[in-house]
C-alpha cells in the first residue's frame, strides 16, 4: 500500500493510495499528482470509477465536491481550484514551504506591530508637558 508520504514517489504502480477521509484536500492532491495515471482512457478527465481504482476510500460526495461544471468528471483545472480553495497549513500534503512562509510573515508583521506600539508608548511617556 502506498501512503500519502510516498505518493510523490509513485510512478507506475497500481497499488491503492491511502488518504485520510476527513481531509478532502488530500484526495485532490492525490488525484492531481497522479492525474495521467488515473486517467486511463486519456480523455483528460477523471471519472469516479477511474479514481476509485487507485485511491482507496474516495466516495461520490468528496469526488463531486471538486466538480465545478457538474459533468461528474474532474479536469486538472478543477483539481487545481479545489486545492487552492482547500489549502490550509493543517493538510498532510501542504506543498513546499508555503505554510511556513505564511507563518513567518505573520510573525514578522506581529513583531513589527508590537515594536511600533512599544515605540509609541515609550515616546508618549517621554514627552514633557
Amino acid at each position: 500500500m502506498i501512503t500519502l508520504f510516498s505518493i510523490m514517489a509513485l510512478t507506475t504502480t497500481t497499488n491503492p493510495i491511502i488518504v485520510e477521509k476527513d481531509k478532502p484536500i488530500d484526495y485532490a492532491y492525490a488525484m492531481y499528482d497522479n492525474f495521467d495515471m488515473i486517467d486511463t482512457n486519456g480523455d483528460d478527465l477523471i471519472t469516479l470509477q477511474e479514481a476509485q481504482r487507485l485511491i482507496e476510500g474516495l466516495d461520490l460526495e468528496i469526488f463531486l465536491s471538486f466538480d465545478r461544471d457538474g459533468n461528474q468528471q474532474l479536469s486538472e483545472e478543477e483539481l487545481q481550484l479545489a486545492i487552492k480553495e482547500l489549502s490550509t497549513c493543517g493538510s498532510q500534503l501542504q506543498r513546499g514551504c508555503s505554510c511556513a512562509v505564511n507563518r513567518v510573515e505573520t510573525w514578522i508583521s506581529d513583531f513589527i506591530a508590537i515594536l511600533f506600539s512599544m515605540t509609541i508608548l515609550l515616546f508618549m511617556g517621554s514627552v514633557k508637558k
